[in-house]
């Protein structure tokens, strides 16, 4: 059989990295709905879809961290907004959830909104709980990784380093920052996602040739559910790593979800699996969101969602039950739940 191959993005000269001129026709691609292939300027409205949910919550404190003004981009002017318990104390340790980090994950908004409504209320009698729900607003009505400077905020997160073209990490990072500052420690970080088939379609691809780079070997999409976690060695990890993740890749399936398998060579995404689900890498060095922060525990997970907004969502494998937005949801949920008990028993809280 074949190896299969990326598509080649149609911008740019093969070889070469973008400069200005192909920058703006990538942008006109995503604000003319070509590659999302909705033929609109947007997709789909954060402000009905995610905003107005996040401002109706009660099971907290409502408030803004930031704004991102790309109207000089043919967008709007979008509020960063999150929710946080509302009983605040120095005295507590800090948990903190955070989703929308790539616009076109959608689970990662809405597992988010979804563990505000259920169990904010709840953790925050032991815990200060922060949730910042949705960062990239931009992306997520133009059903895109990056922002509409062509940077991909879950390389950003780099506290020594921020990107100025990168609010959306810089205002998460702040925000945190600021929030640990008021607690006894950052205790737990968790960072919601999902791995769709269209990271293979289209923004691999398309990462290629931003970057004038030949494509990488093809790696299939893992159907399922699995967490990505930091060590500064990831080929032997941390004991107390290795407990965090199997408990939290068992509260995914604890929900029903199908546990991401590893592929003939024992990978993930191209990246050796340490157990069933569970990938341990330097996030620290990869600079993303799951490992910028100080917590003990963190993980950045990913669900693999089928969404029927508007099909063709996924153009790589047919519908499948399993792994419905409310499933995926549900899945991120678990995850959360399930860490946040264990960080309960093994810190002795």
């Amino acid at each position: 059989m074949a190896a299969k191959e990326y598509p080649i993005y149609p911008v740019g000269t093969p070889g070469q990295a973008w400069g200005e001129e192909e920058r703006k026709q990538w942008l006109q691609r995503q604000t003319s709905g070509t590659d999302n292939r909705s033929g609109k300027a947007r997709k789909f409205d954060y402000f009905a879809m995610v905003l107005s949910r996040l401002t109706r919550l009660t099971t907290g404190e409502v408030f803004q961290y930031g704004a991102l003004d790309y109207r000089p981009f043919g967008s709007a002017l979008f509020p960063l907004m999150g929710i946080k318990s509302k009983q605040w104390s120095k005295e507590k340790l800090l948990i903190t959830v955070t989703g929308g980090t790539h616009g076109y994950e959608h689970s990662g908004f809405f597992g988010a909104l979804a563990f505000a409504e259920q169990h904010l209320e709840r953790f925050s009698a032991r815990f200060n709980v922060l949730v910042l729900p949705a960062q990239s607003p931009w992306g997520f009505e133009m059903e895109h990784r990056w922002n509409p400077h062509a940077v991909d905020p879950n390389r950003q997160y780099r506290r020594a380093s921020p990107n100025p073209l990168c609010e959306e990490a810089c205002a998460t990072m702040r925000c945190i920052e600021e929030h640990a500052k008021l607690s006894r420690a950052h205790i737990g970080h968790f960072d919601l996602h999902d791995t769709t088939d269209t990271d293979n379609s289209l923004f691999s691809p398309t990462k290629f040739a931003r970057d004038g780079v030949s494509a990488q070997p093809w790696h299939e999409i893992p159907l399922g559910f699995y967490g990505v976690y930091s060590s500064a060695t990831p080929s032997e990890p941390e004991p107390e790593v290795l407990a965090f993740a199997k408990a939290t890749i068992a509260g995914v399936a604890a929900t029903g979800y199908p546990i991401a398998p590893s592929d003939e060579h024992g990978n993930i995404i191209g990246e050796k699996a340490a157990a069933e689900g569970i990938l341990v890498i330097n996030g620290k060095e990869w600079g993303i969101n799951g490992a910028h922060t100080d917590a003990k525990y963190a993980i950045t997970t990913e669900c693999y969602p089928q969404m029927p907004q508007e099909p063709p969502y996924n153009e790589l494998a047919a519908p499948d039950p399993r792994f419905t937005l409310d499933k995926c949801n549900a899945a991120q949920v678990g995850c959360i739940e399930a860490g946040i008990e264990y960080i309960i028993k093994v810190e002795q809280l």
